[in-house]
């Protein structure tokens, strides 16, 4: 049975005077971080404020207030500032619907506010085709959603710059110089709003994602643009077009390898060479001969849904 706990008297504190100023430490240091905290200064009604109140001021100025309320998120997404999703909420008994315009915290800091602030316009420019137009499919960006970008003061452009595709599945922005958003923009700021928290670049996490990078290459077949993932230094043959495929941009054709596309069937075996007699794994022809001809040493090529992966025998 476990000794009873008992309380503390000036001898415990005498032994053990390290653990009275850890505890006495911690104290001290969560008084002064927390003491005073409001609802106005609680992180999270802070950002989520300000961004609201950010939709609300662009949706008066620029869209008129024909925008519906929705719900505003910060989403980590690759290769994204931010995202619309029309109809993604619903209330449990399903008489409120609304939309989710997300943005991407990842980019606060080396975007700046405006540049962030045009990101929840351009998304705002999508929820407005989702209840006032006809918005493209999957996502596309179509010359009416670019019609409606240029209204606010928002250029499309693939290449976020002058000259830049404005349709397309993968569309961005520059800011029109003098335009309504940047008017609109300056006259929010200078009311004194802002977007205080930003994400500070976290060394580990910024390590770990340069060591997993490092851990894996992209290898492209120059005759037909297949591409592939694969450890560095890894040697991979596009089984169709029997091309020894490039690390990146660097071209490494097998100097036996054809530079056009052979299709490999039960009447095409591939360019000549020593061939391995066994059926590759998957395939259910008759076996096929494979080619078994490097640059460097005899090696072997097992051949898996159109890639040849070549290694050491």
């Amino acid at each position: 049975m476990p000794e009873p706990r008992r309380s503390s008297g000036p001898a415990d504190l005498a032994s053990a005077p390290d653990l009275s100023k850890r505890v006495m430490n911690c104290i001290v240091r969560n008084k002064k971080k927390f003491s005073g905290m409001s609802q106005q200064s609680d992180p999270t009604t802070r950002t989520y404020g300000e961004l609201t109140a950010a939709y609300d001021h662009f949706n008066r100025e620029l869209f008129e207030g024909r925008l519906p309320p929705c719900i505003i998120t910060l989403q980590r997404k690759n290769k994204c500032y931010g995202f619309f999703v029309g109809n993604r909420f619903g209330t449990r008994d399903h008489d409120d619907i609304t939309d989710e315009i997300a943005l991407n915290p990842r980019h606060f800091l080396d975007q700046g506010v405006v540049q962030v602030l045009s990101t929840l316009v351009h998304e705002m420019t999508h929820l407005e085709q989702h209840h006032h137009g006809d918005p493209g499919r999957n996502g596309y960006h179509n010359k009416e959603w670019a019609g409606l970008m240029r209204r606010v003061g928002l250029i499309p452009s693939a290449t976020e710059a002058p000259g830049g595709k404005d349709t397309g599945q993968h569309v961005s922005h520059y800011i029109e110089t003098g335009g309504r958003f940047e008017q609109s923009c300056v006259g929010l700021l200078a009311a004194g709003s802002t977007l205080s928290f930003v994400e500070w670049a976290n060394d580990h996490e910024g390590e770990t994602r340069k060591k997993k990078a490092a851990s894996k290459t992209k290898y492209i077949c120059p005759s037909c643009a297949a591409n592939a993932w694969a450890k560095p230094n890894t040697q991979l043959v596009c089984g169709d077009c029997w091309v020894a495929l490039s690390a990146g941009l660097e071209l490494a054709l097998a100097p036996s390898f054809p530079s056009k596309a052979i299709p490999i069937g039960p009447y095409h075996h591939g360019p000549p060479g020593r061939t391995l007699p066994t059926t590759p794994p998957g395939l259910h022809e008759p076996a096929l001969p494979l080619v078994q001809q490097t640059p460097h040493s005899v090696q072997q090529i097992v051949a898996c849904e159109g890639l040849a992966l070549v290694g050491p025998p």
